[in-house]
């Protein structure tokens, strides 16, 4: 009598540890949505801004991708004026003045009605702009990404050269720290300049650094760099932190007052950082890179992105996320134990679930060495096998690539599917490759087979299938080389025939055309004797009881009715495997289609599998291969379950 009420309070205890969860998660979710500051969304600019500067309280000044430099007050545009190049570099000079550097090395000056002042030529491209002390400016400039001739230049308000640097690698910006030029490079390092052009420091940084600025209170100096990461250094040079919270480059920072530091990251984030390095705010807010941070009013920081988009971040209401992020973790490995022990006490509270379970261990103890001498073997399937394709499933759902880390992007791989003006051509040519291949595979290797089985001595019997065995051993690399050989158009075999037999008006360049190439993918391994194919239909034959022959030959039955009603019938299993791999090899397969015409031309010979590779190997979008890879393995996994669900020898089990 006590099985009831135990198996009453295991259930209840499960249900209570199930709430707990849910309340663990509804917390979590509250708490760490409490990290964002507030955010207003702002009417957009246009489109195509790459580097954003804000004049006075009113007006922000963009330069953009088509070479001008326009004033804006909120979203309506106040000026606008040509530059003569794309700019690379912009900061604001005293009396509203803006100075912008391009990449073919003119630098000009700019008042506060875009009307173009003072003008000074540099030969190679200007990297980082500073204004210097009493309307002055500091300029980095090189001729290329790999040339050692870069210099740090200081120049007064008339632009007059004040001193010319040679620093070497490739620069990546400058700021001005009091009297200090502190400039960043290519190779990582971040060095400090004194007026007389004398390095004062050099610190090496974590990362490559792409931008630089200084406090406003001039006691350090803000580095950003390609993974992601802020470091603060001091006057000093001295690397006091370092921060990271996505790993995408950093485009563009602004310095608070407080010490704090806003970056804006190329996959349109934005985060804060207060002056210890712990992360006050950090949220994606466009899918575009942040290329200009500005003060915007009542102490906001407005993040200017590349497609115009605009946000206010209010800097003021951010609380510190660091303590919650911290707890992310734990709060994740209590709910799963606390789900997983709920699931087990209510599996142990239900009686035949209970015995169940029970007899499935004492089944499973009784055989404990056939276990765990498989366990290895299930081991090595699980990590070589499954766990790649859940991988590759995951993937799917993401935008991975060597471009930058993985965000999950849901279907929006498979929806692009839709639209890929290479997938879909290959679909066609799929479908067509894999009829020929059923033809050519039911049809040819199974004449073979049939001609040698009914072969009488024994010893030719066996010396033919032997002739055809053997090539089985050239690679089949090998075959398809020489095959691409045999379809050239100058010395191919096929063209040299066409020419010796008078029909050179027939002649192609049968791999190069786009109304020739799939013909002759088609053509290639003639005559089709698969030998794969043709020992699977040979040995059907030889398991065909000779009495069913006897008795056909009895009845008079002549050799095509024999084959149709005794060959065909017994080779059914052999015949099903047959179109089995076919398929899969049809949906799957692309080397051939690779050596021979790389897919080309256009996409006259493209497959789906061969989308899958080239999006690997040439475009490095992992994700979107493997949607595809993803949605192949889909439809042969559709085929072996219709061809289990739907197998007679199945059905009979």
């Amino acid at each position: 009598m006590a099985g009831p009420p135990n198996r009453l309070r295991l259930l209840w205890l499960a249900a209570a540890l199930l709430v707990v969860a849910l309340l663990i998660s509804v917390a979590a979710i509250a708490l760490l949505g409490r990290g964002g500051a507030p955010l207003t969304t702002l009417d957009p600019v246009a489109q195509g801004g790459v580097r954003s500067a804000r004049v006075d309280s009113q007006t922000v000044v963009s330069a953009t991708v088509d070479n001008k430099l326009t004033a804006w007050r909120g979203a309506r545009q106040t000026g606008e004026t040509p530059l003569p190049a794309l700019a690379s570099a912009l900061t604001v000079l005293s009396e509203g003045r803006v100075a912008v550097g391009t990449v073919t090395g003119q630098v000009q000056v700019f008042d506060a009605h875009l009307q173009p002042g003072a003008a000074l030529k540099v030969q190679g491209r200007v990297t980082g702009l500073a204004a210097g002390p009493d309307g002055g400016l500091v300029l980095t400039y090189g001729s290329g990404p790999a040339a050692s001739d870069f210099q740090v230049n200081r120049y007064d308000r008339s632009g007059t050269p004040l001193s010319a640097i040679v620093v070497g690698f490739a620069t990546r910006g400058v700021a001005l720290l009091h009297d200090l030029a502190v400039y960043c490079n290519a190779r990582g390092e971040v060095s400090a300049l004194d007026p007389d052009g004398q390095i004062v420091w050099t610190t090496l940084a974590q990362q490559v650094p792409t931008t630089i600025v200084a406090t406003p209170t001039g006691d350090a100096v803000y580095v950003g760099d390609i993974r992601g990461g802020v470091t603060r250094l001091s006057v000093g040079g001295v690397a006091e932190w370092r921060q990271a919270s996505r790993e995408y480059q950093v485009e563009a920072l602004y310095p608070l007052a407080s010490g704090a530091i806003v970056a804006g990251a190329q996959d349109g984030s934005v985060t804060v950082f207060d002056s210890s390095g712990a992360i006050l705010f950090d949220q994606r807010l466009v899918d575009s890179p942040i290329t200009g941070l500005v003060a915007g009013d009542d102490g906001s920081v407005e993040a200017i992105a590349a497609s115009g988009a605009r946000f206010a971040v209010h800097v003021a209401g951010i609380g510190s996320i660091g303590p919650t992020q911290s707890l992310r973790v734990g709060w994740y490995v209590a709910e799963g134990i606390l789900a997983l022990a709920g699931l087990a006490l209510a599996a142990a509270g239900f009686g035949r679930s209970r015995v169940a379970i029970a007899r499935m261990s004492a089944k499973v103890y009784r055989v404990r060495a056939a276990y765990l001498l498989i366990g290895p073997s299930v081991l090595l399937i699980a990590v070589f096998v499954y766990y790649p394709a859940a991988m590759a499933l995951y993937v799917s759902f993401t935008d991975f690539s060597l471009r930058g880390p993985a965000e999950f992007v849901g279907v929006r791989n498979f929806d692009l599917m839709r639209t890929d003006p290479f997938l879909l051509p290959g679909i066609k040519n799929m479908a067509l490759l894999l009829l020929t291949s059923i033809i050519k595979n039911l049809t040819v290797p199974l004449l073979v087979a049939e001609l040698i089985f009914w072969i009488g001595s024994e010893r030719v019997r066996y010396w033919f299938r032997t002739a055809f065995v053997v090539p089985a051993v050239v690679p089949g690399i090998v075959a398809i080389l020489l095959w691409k050989m045999i379809w050239a158009p100058n010395i191919g075999l096929v063209n040299q025939t066409l020419s010796a037999v008078g029909l050179g008006q027939f002649q192609h360049t049968w791999l190069g055309e786009e109304a020739t190439a799939l013909l002759a993918i088609i053509l290639t391994g003639f005559p089709w004797v698969a030998i794969f194919a043709f020992l699977v239909y040979f040995g059907g034959l030889l398991a065909v009881s000779s009495e069913m022959f006897e008795a056909a030959a009895v009845d008079g039955a002549s050799p095509f009715r024999r084959f149709w009603s005794i060959d065909l019938a017994m080779l059914a299993p052999q015949i099903r495997l047959i179109l089995f791999f076919t398929f899969i090899e049809s949906i799957q397969g692309f080397a051939g289609i690779l050596v021979l015409t790389g897919g080309g031309p256009g996409t006259a010979t493209y497959v789906p599998a061969l989308e899958m590779y080239m999006m690997i190997s040439r475009a490095s979008e992992f994700g979107y291969a493997s949607a595809i890879g993803f949605t192949l393995a889909a439809v042969v996994g559709v085929l072996v379950f219709l061809r289990l669900r739907f197998d007679p020898q199945q059905q009979d089990r």
